[in-house]
């Protein structure tokens, strides 16, 4: 992950989390200086968490890979607990972010 602009959140106890983070490397994900994104809304049901966030295309901030009109690769990870070290599923996937969505994306 090498590179990686990432944000991680979830429900724990009712309440929700949410940070900006960044990698370095194969090791866990470090907490970004400036928090740059934005947690909107969460919810969450037997199956499934949803997160809904926000930012600015450029932050001009080293550790965030500024949003544009080219493919971008999408990295994710979920897990049986919040314990972000330990996934039960990962995968990837090429987007633009700024196309219009057909659907909602689903990592399942």
């Amino acid at each position: 992950m090498k590179g990686a602009d990432i944000i991680i959140g979830g429900i724990q106890d009712g309440k929700s989390y949410f940070a900006d983070y960044h990698a370095i490397g194969r090791q866990a994900p470090i907490v970004d200086a400036s928090q740059d994104w934005a947690l909107l809304s969460t919810s969450q049901n037997v199956t499934h968490t949803t997160l809904k966030v926000t930012r600015v295309f450029n932050t001009c901030d080293n550790e965030d890979v500024s949003i544009n009109n080219d493919t971008t690769k999408i990295i994710w990870a979920i897990g049986d607990t919040d314990n972000i070290l330990h996934h039960r599923k990962r995968g990837a996937d090429s987007v633009n972010i700024l196309d219009a969505p057909a659907s909602q994306w689903n990592a399942t």
